[in-house]
């Protein structure tokens, strides 16, 4: 309202139902109650009443997950986490733009996005979306110069979310081993080792 002028005024709307935030944390749980049983939740809700939401379902779900440690931290603490404490995550349930930040700064922690898979799921139906974070550059197109190990391991977060668990920890396994011997010079998405060297590379170790 009063656009241009000084009583301008933005307003803009969070929406979140029942129905969707419990269906996400339960998903959060059963994956965190197959890794290290620990989930945590970021939200805003000290400022933003909207996200208050997410905090109070997933207290009300946490009886129905006993074995699973569940914690509410806020943005800028858990970017802090990310940084100086990696090891004390596992699993992170929040909102759309708070993950958004929190993912590249992640990325960057890890050496760059160039690393990092993403999977877009519907946890009541068996499909999804499974691709690099980064997403696509169709300007690099046969110029050879595109990390693949993003790719690769999004194809590791397929095997895995298929039942296909030996096989995605084959992929993470070459990946890691192609890095540590220098087959792969870069985790960035346009490092020194050019495509089709990175995926020899990773081909080797498998």
């Amino acid at each position: 309202m009063h656009a241009g002028t000084r009583e301008e005024v933005t307003v803009a709307l969070q929406a979140y139902t029942a129905g969707s935030v419990e269906r996400v944390l339960r998903h959060a749980y059963k994956l965190a109650r197959g890794r290290r049983r620990r989930l945590t939740v970021v939200t805003q809700a000290n400022s933003i009443q909207a996200h208050s939401i997410w905090t109070r379902i997933a207290c009300e779900l946490s009886a129905e997950y006993p074995g699973v440690e569940l914690e509410d931290v806020y943005p800028d603490a858990m970017a802090a986490r990310m940084v100086m404490e990696p090891d004390s995550i596992d699993v992170v349930a929040t909102t759309l733009w708070i993950g958004g930040t929190l993912s590249d700064l992640l990325g960057a922690v890890v050496g760059g996005i160039g690393l990092i898979g993403s999977c877009r799921i519907n946890p009541g139906r068996r499909f999804g979306l499974f691709e690099p974070a980064h997403g696509s550059a169709p300007k690099y197109t046969g110029r050879n110069v595109v990390s693949p190990l993003a790719t690769f391991r999004a194809l590791a977060m397929l095997l895995e979310y298929i039942k296909e668990a030996p096989s995605a920890r084959r992929i993470e396994a070459a990946i890691a081993r192609a890095i540590a011997t220098g087959g792969i010079r870069s985790v960035s998405t346009r490092g020194p080792t050019r495509t089709t060297e990175a995926t020899d590379a990773v081909i080797a170790c498998l």
